[in-house]
């Protein structure tokens, strides 16, 4: 677990972990500067519990990445669950991850569905795979190479807060890129080597707040609206990741099951800088989306996303 000003929602998420049905082995928690009562609650927390709770201050903050690079490279159980500040946990979390990786020798990393809670922690009646269009084409744990053409397609589907992995793993995925979250990071990864497994049930209530660093998108037609006419940042803040994400594949080469994507991550990343370019009248930008529906069906929504892109993105 990574900290920072987390005490308004931290002792619920801490009492969630001590009520797992499997109880974990440690807790590690890297605090990244701390100036509230986060600290104290986590000291009385360990003074509590069964298992060991080590606690590490970084002496300057580190930002949320290389706090849980940190954090995961000091573990040592076999499985690393990773947990937010904010997001409760079911009991049977660490048992379900368990028995995945029990079930499936060929996952690395494992990630499940959750609900979405509200600052109160009351259910809002949405699913986090539901919000991030990430449908499962099984109800039981799977690895399979459709979640990994989903994650060409929706660029994200992991969420850290619901993800777990096999320890021997992190060396694979390690140092993680600044730029990048931890968990897309790691969840690309994994899919590319062909290890990377859903678990179709919410393991999780994950907390959508104004303070929180990603969060899912918004609910209502109107503010998706107005977060797609933004959407052109994003497009080339994205691709930029997928170029460092290009150069990790070509520095390992010699491993033909990653190489085998340079050109699929490639051709990603121009049409992601294609789409962050548009500009134009709507017919100007018509015209581009329709010459690339290809590109659309394999790197995004298909036609939901052609239209959105023709109606709503402007370039920058």
């Amino acid at each position: 677990m990574c900290t920072y000003n987390g005490a308004p929602y931290l002792e619920r998420q801490l009492d969630s972990i001590a009520r797992q049905t499997r109880s974990p082995y440690e807790l590690i928690l890297c605090d990244d500067g701390s100036t509230d009562e986060t600290l104290p609650l986590v000291e009385s927390f360990a003074e509590k519990v069964t298992f060991p709770v080590r606690i590490f201050r970084n002496e300057s903050n580190l930002g949320s990445t290389k706090n849980f690079e940190k954090a995961i490279g000091i573990c040592g159980g076999d499985l690393i669950a990773l947990a937010d500040q904010d997001d409760e946990w079911y009991p049977q979390k660490l048992d379900r991850m368990h028995r995945l990786f029990e079930e499936l020798p060929e996952a690395l990393v494992a990630f499940s569905d959750a609900e979405i809670m509200d600052d109160d922690s009351a259910l809002v009646g949405r699913r986090l795979w539901r919000s991030i269009y990430f449908s499962p084409t099984k109800r039981v744990p799977y690895v399979g190479k459709e979640i990994l053409s989903a994650l060409f397609r929706l660029d994200y589907i992991a969420t850290g807060a619901t993800m777990a992995f096999r320890s021997e793993f992190r060396g694979q995925f390690t140092p993680i890129p600044s730029a990048w979250p931890h968990d897309a990071w790691i969840s690309w990864i994994a899919a590319l080597r062909g290890g990377l497994a859903a678990l179709p049930v919410a393991t999780i209530a994950y907390r959508v707040h104004t303070q929180q660093q990603i969060g899912v998108p918004p609910p209502t037609f109107t503010d998706r609206v107005a977060t797609a006419r933004k959407n052109g940042f994003f497009f080339r803040l994205f691709a930029d990741r997928l170029r460092s994400l290009q150069a990790y594949l070509e520095a390992h080469r010699e491993d033909t099951q990653l190489a085998e994507f340079i050109p699929d991550i490639a051709a990603k990343t121009r049409h992601l800088d294609g789409k962050a370019s548009l500009e134009g009248s709507f017919f100007h930008r018509a015209r581009w989306i329709l010459l690339s529906w290809r590109e659309y069906q394999r790197y995004a929504r298909g036609p939901i996303a052609m239209l959105y892109d023709a109606v709503f993105v402007r370039g920058n």
